[in-house]
């Protein structure tokens, strides 16, 4: 155990040291995400210093798709921390970035996000309403020609599924809960199998 949290040290002052040389601000954005992502569920005070430093560059560099993904991470760190509301709030103001953005990938995990975010809530409708506009933007994209889109709009298929399935679970459908679990499992099978 001590050798991997040696490990994740090492690696997290890498990306910072990374961090602190960095002159291009695109470079700067892309070593604050993984430094988002670890510190959400360990240290999220941190995350959310990460996540401001994001959305601060994605301004400056007025990038609509830059400005979704910080603002979505932010939400998803106050989410975390159980502020529900204001998780909310920054969730929807990425979707908004996202939408100018004209990014169906990026539009489709705002709703994931906003989906995960009203689960925790315990509002299962709102939840539920953002699966599905989850699920029906990855079905109306699942055609897209390049094969990492692909395997992105699936993911996005997946999430809302699986997503779906816990919103039933909740609301004591359980038929309706095992029947996206059933659409997620054969979906692997077929992909992975």
């Amino acid at each position: 155990m001590a050798g991997s949290v040696n490990a994740q040290n090492l690696w997290t002052d890498s990306i910072k040291n990374l961090l602190a040389s960095a002159k291009e601000d695109s470079t700067k954005l892309r070593l604050l995400s993984p430094l988002v992502t670890y510190y959400t569920y360990s240290i999220p005070d941190s995350a959310l210093t990460y996540a401001e430093k994001e959305i601060s560059l994605s301004k400056k560099i007025k990038s609509d798709y830059a400005s979704s993904f910080a603002l979505r991470s932010y939400g998803g760190i106050l989410s975390e921390m159980g502020n529900y509301s204001q998780a909310i709030y920054f969730e929807l103001e990425a979707l908004k970035a996202a939408e100018r953005s004209g990014d169906p990938l990026s539009i489709g995990w705002c709703y994931a996000f906003l989906s995960s975010t009203y689960i925790d809530a315990g509002d299962y409708e709102h939840a539920l309403f953002y699966s599905h506009k989850e699920k029906s933007l990855a079905e109306s994209h699942h055609k897209l020609s390049r094969d990492n889109s692909k395997n992105d709009i699936y993911d996005l298929y997946n999430d809302a599924m699986f997503s779906s399935a816990i919103i039933y679970d909740k609301l004591n459908k359980p038929d309706s809960a095992l029947k996206n679990l059933q659409i997620v499992n054969q979906g692997n099978v077929q992909q992975y199998g």
